[in-house]
């Protein structure tokens, strides 16, 4: 599998360059003009894919590729001796949410985050949890849900369940984002625009 490090200039509109060529030199990420976000078995082969265009501006394109097994999805792995996990829903909001963590120093950092490759979708969970005993709390980063391009807020109905499934065997504490997810948090706090912005930024004035 090839590993290429990834450029500051191409990963600037959501996480580090530093962040994002450390995941490629360990396997997570991958780069062929779209990111390849990986999620790995307990024997280290690859069972899931996220594939996500690398533009910020203009159509975008995200997809899982077929055959992709959400019972692993894509984890950023934690300290060693850590205690819980935060959940999220895709593997750029759990980036994301890993870089918020370093640039405000929040203990979190330090826990393996998991993206479960969208809001109605759990067993990647539930397996996580079965192969990692040592787990006590459950951090639910799920999405807001609420800038006006969803018919329903999934993220808010998905933590609710969670909640319900794990609260009696599993410490859960909840951290909703501030914008509709991780990702719009960490470009806000960059002062990076959203595309249609800039598309508005770079459209000519009209000639009198």
């Amino acid at each position: 599998m090839n590993r290429n490090l990834l450029s500051q200039s191409q990963t600037a509109f959501c996480i580090t360059g530093n962040e994002a060529s450390q995941l490629a030199q360990q396997g997570f990420l991958q780069e062929k003009q779209r990111l390849a976000m990986i999620g790995y078995d307990s024997d280290s082969y690859p069972r899931y894919c996220s594939l996500r265009s690398m533009n910020s501006v203009g159509k975008r394109f995200m997809m899982d590729m077929p055959g992709s097994n959400k019972k692993w999805p894509f984890l950023l792995p934690g300290s060693a001796g850590a205690k819980g996990v935060v959940i999220v829903e895709s593997p750029i909001e759990a980036m994301s949410y890993r870089d918020l963590c370093t640039m405000t120093g929040s203990f979190y950092k330090n826990y393996p985050i998991l993206a479960l490759g969208g809001a109605n979708v759990s067993f990647g969970l539930e397996n996580f949890l079965t192969n990692h005993p040592e787990i006590s709390e459950i951090r639910l980063g799920l999405n807001r849900d609420d800038d006006g391009k969803h018919k329903e807020k999934a993220g808010e109905r998905a933590t609710e369940r969670l909640k319900q499934t794990y609260g009696d065997r599993y410490q859960i504490s909840v951290h909703i984002p501030s914008e509709n997810d991780w990702n719009d948090v960490l470009k806000k706090l960059r002062g990076i625009q959203p595309p249609e912005l800039q598309q508005q930024r770079n459209t000519p004035m009209p000639q009198r």
